[in-house]
């Protein structure tokens, strides 16, 4: 039976499992959680050298693993364009959304797109855009731990394709999904079976940890869609657990509140 693999790689922290089997019947044969060392002369090398035992100790099919990265390295538009084939809209996808992406240049991020709606000649596109540094960066650490990842997504397509194959999303049904990470939160709204929305905001389950800098505030957002919040500067904070609890209560309160803001089905 054909072994495949799925690993999550954070800002501080990966997951791997190991799955055996068909897409239908699997189980899971092997899992593993770590995080990468912080603070070292080379974080790449050393976040690599972490990766690369996880995946000998947990006997992982090199030729066959996808991984999911950070939701908040990504932006996400939607756009509206004639309806045309698939094939033309990838030839003039970056140019249609290069103006809702004044913080990037077009030519330093990698486009992807998911066609949503038709009607009356046009089709509305919900688009995703992550820095090529960005997305280099993660799959170099793949590559030195000895994997040649097959795929790359995010953890909020991710969550949508488990979500999917788990039947969690019915024609007759909604559902609000969230996907928690380290230091973003993934937000999709599915209705009738398909993704409506998705966004990121950028407050996760460290943003709390004592000697990291707290949540700053949120900025409003335009359209619902994009990059939510900034963190400024800041001096890390000391080991207090009273001042860790405050931090993790204000980190979700802005995620709950961040919630509340997005539109629903």
């Amino acid at each position: 039976m054909a072994r495949t693999c799925g690993i999550r790689i954070g800002p501080r922290r990966y997951e791997l499992v190991v799955l055996d089997g068909s897409v239908k019947k699997h189980r899971i044969v092997a899992f593993q959680t770590g995080e990468f060392p912080q603070g070292g002369e080379d974080p790449l090398a050393d976040a690599a050298a972490t990766l690369k035992a996880a995946v000998k100790s947990s006997g992982v099919p090199l030729d066959s693993t996808a991984i999911a990265i950070d939701t908040g390295l990504a932006a996400f538009r939607t756009i509206k364009l004639p309806d045309i084939e698939e094939s033309k809209i990838e030839q003039v996808i970056k140019f249609e959304v290069e103006g809702e992406l004044p913080q990037w240049n077009i030519d330093d991020v990698v486009v992807d797109f998911l066609k949503q709606d038709s009607a009356s000649g046009e089709s509305s596109l919900l688009v995703s855009a992550v820095p090529k540094a960005e997305l280099a960066r993660e799959i170099e650490v793949c590559s030195k731990a000895g994997v040649e990842p097959l795929e790359v997504e995010l953890e909020a397509t991710a969550m949508v394709n488990a979500a999917l194959a788990a039947d969690l999303c019915h024609v007759d049904e909604a559902q609000v999904l969230v996907h928690v990470g380290e230091t973003s939160t993934a937000v999709v709204v599915m209705d009738g079976g398909r993704l409506r929305s998705m966004r990121a905001i950028h407050i996760g389950a460290l943003s709390h940890e004592p000697g990291k800098p707290p949540p700053a505030p949120v900025a409003e957002e335009g359209d619902g869609e994009g990059e939510v919040g900034e963190t400024e500067p800041q001096e890390p904070l000391e080991e207090d657990p009273e001042e860790r609890q405050r931090l993790l209560e204000l980190a979700v309160s802005r995620i709950r509140r961040e919630l509340g803001r997005t539109d629903g089905p």
